[in-house]
């Protein structure tokens, strides 16, 4: 299976996180991921994202441009939040590893960690990923993994 670890675009600045929306910015930055994965032929079974509004918005853009005669399925789950455990996270990817192609959309610090504990990376400053960023990693157990690619906004 290939996970595509996606950190949600740019975000308005507010005292209540959960209520945090996209910016203008951050709804181009979610297009252009979805016109990136459009012209590299990488399409989704199954589409996760944190409940948090930004996550959600994240996908949508991603799925809309991806796919814009489907109507987005984008599942929300409280496993792409920062406060999950590792522990509760490995079930999850284990329950979903049917799928062939699978994004996720979350947040930092909890993406860089999870995509480092996959690729065996120990020390926490050696992988971050700004925001609007993915890293596709391949995984035959859902623990560990390969990094197929990283690609940040700005290369975009």
């Amino acid at each position: 299976m290939k996970i595509y670890f996606v950190r949600h675009a740019d975000a308005e600045d507010l005292p209540d996180d959960a209520a945090r929306k996209l910016t203008a910015k951050g709804k181009d930055q979610s297009i252009k991921l979805g016109k990136f994965f459009r012209s590299n032929n990488i399409y989704f079974d199954a589409v996760y994202a944190s409940p948090l509004i930004r996550a959600v918005q994240t996908a949508e853009y991603i799925v809309f441009t991806l796919e814009p005669d489907k109507k987005p399925q984008i599942h929300q789950t409280e496993f792409l939040l920062n406060d999950t455990p590792q522990e509760q996270f490995d079930t999850f990817i284990k329950s979903i590893m049917n799928h062939k192609d699978v994004m996720l959309v979350g947040h930092a610090p909890s993406m860089d960690e999870r995509v480092m504990k996959m690729l065996g990376i120990a020390t926490k400053s050696s992988f971050k990923m700004p925001k609007a960023s993915v890293a596709c990693v391949e995984t035959t157990d859902g623990l560990t993994g390969i990094l197929n690619f990283f690609i940040s906004h700005k290369l975009l």
